[in-house]
Formats: structure tokens, C-alpha cells, sequence
């Protein structure tokens, strides 16, 4: 029995019309389920860069030059240069652009919070050969620009907007934080485990590099790296640490005395393998 036309026409129309509303359900299914596997691999560190800075050259000048070490999820380390700025413009490398990052700075994030203090409580745990005290004022030169530069960096990074998350700071927990204070001296003392030679001679470079090699890291710019670039791939990995829980949190959460621009005391992140993130979880922020 044939169908009338009218009746014909409007089944197939109703299959076309149900062909297309399928198509477009299933490219929508596929676009939110790319979204969610995006949103997880964020939310795990797949795709993250870990952003070490080690400053290169702490003489005065209109360039201080910086090095920065960035790993990627694989491990794979990227080398490149920054020319200091104290209000932070250009600090993330093109490669981290984009990605939800860890950036770790090798210099100190504020000055110490007593007045008679020489030093915060951070480098007094951790017997930190640089020190710095309630004011650079009583520090030799070349240690007063490195601690000056460092510490406005930090404040206007954070001060910038809310790109940038200072650990411990107004309670920033460490999965909420991206910005972070390391030691390269006490990360490479921790990490390696055994003494290390001499940080500028050949030997030492060689360790030093071998220690990460160890752990995973792969140095694409080939064997020959400097001791600031070595400096800067140990603070991105022990931005990594931080991530997998594999730190120590050492010192005083860091607060802000607005009036100055300036933050004083603050954690630093000490990378340790045999760490638990149950450490982590029962830090204190509170201020002092």
C-alpha cells in the first residue's frame, strides 16, 4: 500500500531531522568529553609547566640576566633567558603560556619579621648561606640587589592580579598556589643526598646534573649546562615536588606590611623524596 505524498514527505523529513539532531548530539557529546579529559589533565598536572628562576648576574645593572628552566609533564627540561624586570613582565617562557604553571623563584620572598632579626626563620632552619634580615640595609652590595630585586618581584607578581598565588599567604593552601620560593642550595643539598663538588667547577656541574638525570629529567639542550641553568632546573623540580607532595614546608607563612610594598618571612619549599602529603595537609599558614 502506497503512502500519501504529504504523509510521505513529513516521515522523511522527521528522519532527516532526527539523522541531524543525532549528529549534532553526538559532536556535542564528543566536544564536552574533550573538555572534561582537558579540565582533568589540568587538574592532575598533565600538560603544567614547572618554572624554576635562578638569577644569573646580581651586579646592578639596566639587564640582570636570569635563567629559566622549565619541565614539562614528560620531564623534559627547556632553557631560556630573562632579563630582569622587577615588575615581572615576561617571567613565564612562551612554552608556559597557556598551561597552569608552578613558578619557583631562587631568591627570597620578604624580609624577616623581627626587628633584630639577621635572618628569616626559613634560612635559619635551613642554615642558608644567604640571609635576609629585617632590613638589606646592613648587607653588602651585591647581596642587598639580589635580596631588593627579589623581594619586589615577588610583590609585584602577586601585587599584578590573581595570576599569581603566593604560598601561605592570606591562607593560599598548596593546591591553590602557583608562586613559590626556593633555595637552589638547599634543594641540591636535600635532593642529592651526598656531598656535591663545588657548584662552579666542571665536577660540580657534572653531579649536579647527573642528580636530576637520575630523577627523571631529561636536559634537551645537551651536556653543556651552567650552574645558573642547573640552579633554575632544580627550582622547577622542586616545583614538581611540591605537586607531587614531595616537600617540606620550612619557615613562617608570609604576610604583607602594605605601607612598605614588602612581604616578610615566608616559606621555603625543600624537595624531599621520602615525603609524605599528609605533611603538606597539616601545615600551618597561619601569620606570625
Amino acid at each position: 500500500m502506497r503512502l500519501p505524498s504529504r504523509r510521505y514527505q513529513a516521515m522523511g523529513a522527521a528522519i532527516v531531522a532526527g539523522a541531524v539532531t543525532a549528529r549534532y548530539v553526538a559532536k556535542w557529546r564528543r566536544r564536552r568529553l574533550r573538555r572534561l579529559g582537558e579540565q582533568r589533565d589540568n587538574e592532575t598536572g598533565i600538560n603544567k609547566a614547572y618554572v624554576g628562576v635562578s638569577f644569573v648576574d646580581t651586579s646592578v645593572g639596566p639587564k640582570t640576566s636570569c635563567s629559566i628552566a622549565t619541565l614539562d609533564n614528560q620531564l623534559r627540561c627547556h632553557f631560556s633567558t630573562w632579563d630582569l624586570r622587577e615588575d615581572g613582565l615576561g617571567i613565564l617562557p612562551n612554552s608556559a603560556l597557556g598551561k597552569p604553571f608552578l613558578l619557583a623563584i631562587a631568591g627570597p620572598q620578604g624580609l624577616a619579621a623581627e626587628v633584630n632579626s639577621v635572618a628569616r626563620e626559613c634560612e635559619q632552619k635551613n642554615h642558608s648561606s644567604l640571609k635576609t634580615p629585617y632590613s638589606v640595609d646592613g648587607l653588602n652590595t651585591t647581596e642587598a640587589t639580589l635580596c631588593k630585586s627579589s623581594i619586589a618581584l615577588f610583590h609585584n607578581l602577586v601585587s599584578s592580579g590573581a595570576r599569581f598565588r603566593l604560598l601561605g599567604l592570606n591562607d593560599t593552601s598548596v593546591g591553590e598556589s602557583n608562586l613559590i620560593e626556593v633555595c637552589p642550595e638547599i634543594a641540591w643539598r636535600s635532593t642529592a643526598r651526598a656531598p656535591l663538588a663545588a657548584r662552579n667547577s666542571l665536577e660540580g656541574r657534572r653531579m649536579r646534573a647527573e642528580v636530576l638525570q637520575n630523577a627523571g629529567v631529561d636536559f634537551i639542550s645537551g651536556p653543556l649546562i651552567t650552574e645558573a641553568q642547573l640552579d633554575s632546573a632544580i627550582c622547577a623540580w622542586t616545583a614538581l615536588c611540591l605537586d607531587k607532595g614531595k616537600v617540606h614546608l620550612i619557615g613562617k607563612a608570609p604576610f604583607e606590611i602594605p605601607e612598605q610594598k614588602v612581604f616578610r618571612e615566608g616559606f621555603m619549599i625543600q624537595p624531599d623524596i621520602d615525603a609524605t602529603s599528609s605533611e603538606l595537609d597539616s601545615a600551618s599558614f597561619a601569620p606570625v
